[in-house]
């Protein structure tokens, strides 16, 4: 079976604009009304937009979840998927990220859980490491401790205090796998550390080319953690 269906997404969600905390006006999409907010950073390869999350985020009950999928800076598909400005600047997606929890915050939400992919990973733990306020829990799928222009030690990943879903495919084509297993190893608070059986890189195992049962260890693995902490 397929995933969702990606018109379902747009039609049960709304295009919302904010700003990342340096003033850089991002584009998004939220879906749902509920009081617990999730906020998802995407990947950045070629093609990579907001529109990535969208089965994950069709399985979450929209009475109780508010998702937000944003473009980083620099990122404009255009269209339904959106269109971001600034310039793609890796090192500086973390204030993308920052402004997407402020944004939920402002929102009224009762609870946030942020996370992210590959390159959103990164500049998701790296924005929690400077404010945790207000944060129930961080995911961190296929991310890498040191690229990009982020690089992770053991002292600084000491200084998240939040429950965190580690993830990667265990023959991750960019070696994410070491990288999980050397931040599970690094955190000394809960944590939850999964390698899936593929080759696909971060978001790409929730695609319609990924195999239905590795989408859904995926989706099961994350819903559950967000209820978990939440």
């Amino acid at each position: 079976m397929g995933p969702p269906s990606l018109q379902r997404f747009l039609q049960a969600s709304v295009r919302v604009s904010f700003l990342a905390s340096d003033g850089v006006r991002l584009s998004g999409r939220m879906y749902g009304q509920g009081g617990v907010a999730v906020v998802l950073a995407h990947m950045g390869n070629p093609g990579d937009s907001l529109l990535d999350w969208y089965p994950l985020v069709l399985s979450f009950p929209r009475d109780r979840y508010s998702v937000l999928t944003f473009d980083r800076r620099g990122v404009c598909p255009g269209g339904p998927a959106g269109c971001s400005r600034g310039g793609d600047v890796y090192q500086d997606s973390w204030k993308d990220v920052a402004g997407a929890i402020r944004f939920v915050r402002q929102r009224g939400a009762r609870a946030i859980v942020v996370g992210g992919a590959s390159i959103g990973a990164m500049a998701s733990l790296f924005a929690l490491q400077r404010d945790q306020t207000n944060v129930n829990g961080f995911i961190w799928i296929a991310g890498l401790t040191d690229a990009s222009g982020y690089a992770f030690t053991r002292e600084s990943v000491r200084q998240l205090r939040l429950p965190t879903l580690i993830v990667s495919a265990r023959s991750d084509p960019y070696l994410a796998k070491e990288s999980a297993r050397r931040l599970s190893h690094w955190l000394g608070l809960p944590k939850r550390l999964l390698l899936l059986p593929s080759d696909l890189h971060g978001t790409d195992m929730l695609s319609a080319d990924a195999p239905a049962e590795l989408r859904g260890r995926l989706v099961s693995a994350i819903r559950a953690f967000v209820e978990d902490v939440t």
